[in-house]
């Protein structure tokens, strides 16, 4: 059943993205170019509709993410119109805040335990604590995928990463595997994965631009569904440690130079990287980077992910700072 909806998903997901790429720039939706200095063709967009319709489904595959209807609609009717016309950072940032407390207070979406890092247990947190906690967590996925889609591909590939990637944990741990509750969320995990396939491939190729309207609602799914059925918050941060430290490294330096952490700029790890090697080199080294930090996450141990995590973040760190140093903190488009 789980691979079934795998290649379900593929195809479904491929109809969608070849339907898009062929009628949205025909109704008005691409992108403009000639507003960032480009002098290429303009294309679909906001290619994001697919992951929209994508997400649509899971109350189709099983009635318990129903309630996800609400939040999927909220954010995509938002991030479509900021797409389209630009709103106020003030009122997306509301929408955002109020979607993710309906997360966790109406829907019960919350970080209650965490694992104890050297013992097979769990600690449980206190709902002072629990409840922002999670809202952080939503809010700061959103924003890092948000932030890693600055080249063409990334968001959406290290989307499936995560969500094949989680379904594989899924698998591998005995105590998922044999939860029957646990399965339709399994079965969602392989769904997005295949589904979101041919969307990379077609953002790779450049052939449309994914906007606000996916990657928020990407970085929203990854948030909740590692957290819906048991929380799975070390494998999580391991598939995704490059948006975040990216993140991290971004606001940081704003604010060191006394800018706007909420203005876009072109000084993004990525953006240094593809000025050095190129755009498609760069999507697949952090796509590949991405896929080994998440291989580590589902097979290693406890101890293990939390040692590999703090290694790779001191050294993703480290060359972060060198890059941009290198680039001489070089803004313009690559």
């Amino acid at each position: 059943m789980t691979i079934n909806l795998f290649w379900l998903g593929l195809w479904l997901g491929g109809g969608l993205t070849l339907a898009a790429l062929r009628w949205m720039p025909r109704v008005g939706l691409r992108d403009y170019p000639e507003r960032y200095g480009l002098t290429r063709a303009p294309v679909a967009y906001p290619l994001g509709l697919v992951a929209v319709g994508l997400s649509l489904c899971l109350p189709l595959l099983d009635q318990q993410f129903l309630p996800l209807f609400g939040p999927i609609a909220v954010l995509t009717v938002v991030n479509f119109i900021d797409d389209r016309r630009q709103l106020p950072a003030w009122l997306r940032l509301g929408c955002f805040v109020g979607v993710a407390l309906y997360t966790v207070l109406g829907l019960g979406v919350v970080v209650g335990t965490v694992g104890h890092p050297m013992l097979p247990t769990n600690i449980t947190l206190p709902m002072w604590l629990a409840v922002p906690l999670t809202v952080g967590w939503i809010l700061t996925l959103q924003q890092a995928m948000n932030f890693f889609d600055g080249l063409s591909g990334l968001s959406v590939g290290l989307s499936v990463t995560g969500f094949i990637l989680l379904g594989m944990l899924s698998v591998l741990r005995p105590e998922l595997l044999l939860d029957p509750s646990h399965a339709p969320l399994t079965g969602v995990y392989f769904w997005l994965g295949g589904g979101l396939l041919p969307l990379t491939v077609a953002l790779l190729l450049q052939r449309g631009v994914l906007g606000d309207t996916g990657s928020q609602l990407l970085g929203y799914l990854l948030a909740v569904l590692s957290l819906w059925s048991g929380a799975k918050i070390a494998t999580t941060l391991l598939i995704l440690t490059l948006p975040l430290l990216d993140i991290a490294f971004t606001v940081g330096r704003r604010l060191a130079r006394g800018q706007s952490p909420v203005v876009g700029d072109y000084q993004h790890f990525h953006h240094n990287l593809w000025r050095r090697w190129g755009r498609l080199r760069t999507a697949l080294f952090l796509l590949g980077v991405s896929l080994l930090c998440g291989v580590i996450g589902v097979l290693g141990t406890r101890p293990v992910k939390l040692l590999w995590l703090g290694v790779m973040s001191l050294g993703l760190l480290g060359v972060m700072g060198w890059v941009w140093r290198e680039n001489g903190g070089e803004n313009g488009h690559p």
